[in-house]
């Protein structure tokens, strides 16, 4: 006798933003129903949580000319009234309201019991999977992102002498600009002769880690920053742009999606891009090789989401 559990068939919801600041239950259109009808018919509904849920705790973190997002924590309770049974929370708003929101949210949601991934009182929680039991087995969500609207909101990692800070699971990004050989070569002239090459050497010694300046035949930083890592130039054979990944952000990540992978029977990875490829409809270089990672670990869907747009959908292996 095989359990449903053990079907290895399983009915999945894919949402993007909710994006919730009133009820949802009140409403009796017939097109909307079928949707709250899709949503609670689903084995598992998963939705990314564009809110912060609080009654205002924590002041912002910053100003900036964006919105903050945030909501009354009843309407977690209307999610689940439209049939979400887990969420991520890892988004570009989940730092609006500084730790303070980080964490009530966080209790928020614990408190309404709706299960969620992606933000945490230090980096190995908001690393760390959420869990939702269903009828055809143990569902696994983690959740990153790429991009915050107030800085500084990365989770950071507790030690001996530091008990971590509140925050999300961030995955960061380094853009590069492609070049030909004769450009490159023409970086490296004027870096030379402008004796930006004598500041790379200074602050390899000191503030700046030494693989954030590391020079080699095919990567340059150009540029004079004291503050911040220059530019990122790239030799090819012509003129471009692409994103890559934090290698040691994807190594950490793909643990947590390998512990997922045996704790449950299937695993969501969920990220909010910022970024985007050659054009705005094309997925960035990041992206794919994030998702293809992720599944390659054991991770049986890759959820992107962000620009609030139907974007591309790969069967990979």
């Amino acid at each position: 006798m095989l359990y449903d559990s053990q079907s290895n068939d399983i009915s999945m919801a894919l949402t993007g933003e909710s994006l919730i600041t009133r009820s949802l239950s009140p409403f009796t259109e017939e097109g909307f129903l079928k949707v709250i009808d899709l949503l609670n018919d689903a084995d598992v509904s998963f939705t990314n949580a564009e809110m912060l849920f609080h009654d205002y705790e924590g002041c912002p973190g910053i100003e900036h000319p964006g919105t903050w997002m945030r909501a009354e924590p009843s309407m977690i309770g209307e999610l689940q009234w439209a049939g979400f049974d887990i969420a991520a929370c890892a988004m570009n708003h989940a730092y609006d309201y500084g730790e303070t929101g980080v964490l009530v949210n966080i209790a928020n949601f614990e408190a309404y019991g709706l299960p969620h991934a992606g933000t945490g009182a230090n980096l190995a929680l908001a690393r760390a999977p959420a869990y939702v039991d269903t009828a055809k087995g143990r569902v696994a969500l983690l959740a990153a992102c790429d991009h915050l609207q107030v800085p500084g909101g990365e989770a950071v990692n507790q030690r001996p002498d530091m008990k971590g800070k509140p925050g999300v699971n961030f995955i960061h990004v380094e853009e590069a600009f492609t070049v030909d050989q004769a450009s490159m070569n023409d970086l490296k002239r004027i870096s030379e002769s402008l004796g930006w090459e004598r500041g790379k050497i200074a602050r390899r010694q000191g503030r700046w880690p030494q693989e954030k300046w590391a020079d080699t035949d095919e990567f340059f930083r150009f540029g004079a920053s004291r503050r911040i890592a220059p530019p990122l130039f790239r030799v090819g054979d012509g003129f471009g742009q692409t994103t890559m990944l934090d290698q040691e952000d994807l190594k950490q990540n793909l643990k947590y999606v390998r512990d997922a992978r045996r704790m449950a029977d299937w695993v969501m990875f969920s990220f909010h891009c910022g970024y985007h490829g050659a054009s705005s409809e094309e997925p960035a270089d990041h992206l794919i090789e994030l998702a293809h990672a992720v599944i390659d670990a054991g991770a049986d869907v890759f959820i992107g989401h962000g620009p609030h747009r139907d974007k591309a959908i790969e069967i990979y292996n």
